[in-house]
């Protein structure tokens, strides 16, 4: 009986250690983390570096096209899961050469080991004010991306 309960307490105990150990503990580290996850990706999308772009990615992460419309779901374009994504880098992004992409403004909120981060999005002489939504995962002490919406512009 008394064995049954200081094992319980100590499963309460480690699952709480865990989930503590997945929350920050150093702000600043993870925000500049968390803006270079998104500089890199504008960085291999230039380089058109397909690896390490995807190398970004978590599993069933989904990138979202609103079309300028984001508050009517009806005419989005959806890249679901890393192979549709892959997919996407190559055949719609990749053959537009962009020589520039960057991310001049963020804005990043971090719970826990989640972050969702909006971006003021520049891609050669085009800025989009509204730019992006991002979020990310910590998964593993690495940020990565699980899903991008653009075109947020009306």
């Amino acid at each position: 009986m008394v064995w049954g309960r200081m094992r319980r307490s100590i499963v309460v105990l480690l699952v709480s250690m865990l989930a503590l150990s997945a929350c920050s503990r150093n702000p600043e580290k993870d925000k500049k983390a968390i803006a270079a996850t998104i500089q890199a990706e504008a960085q291999g999308v230039v380089e058109q570096d397909i690896d390490k772009v995807m190398s970004l990615w978590a599993k069933g992460s989904e990138i979202r096209d609103v079309n300028h419309t984001p508050d009517d779901p009806s005419d989005d374009v959806t890249w679901s899961g890393k192979d549709a994504i892959r997919e996407r880098y190559v055949k719609v992004v990749f053959p537009g050469n962009p020589s520039i992409v960057s991310h001049p403004e963020m804005k990043i909120s971090i719970h826990g080991n989640k972050a969702v981060v909006t971006t003021t999005t520049r891609i050669g002489n085009e800025i989009a004010p509204a730019g992006d939504r991002w979020t990310l995962q910590k998964i593993r002490g690495k940020w990565l991306l699980t899903s991008l919406t653009y075109n947020l512009e009306k």
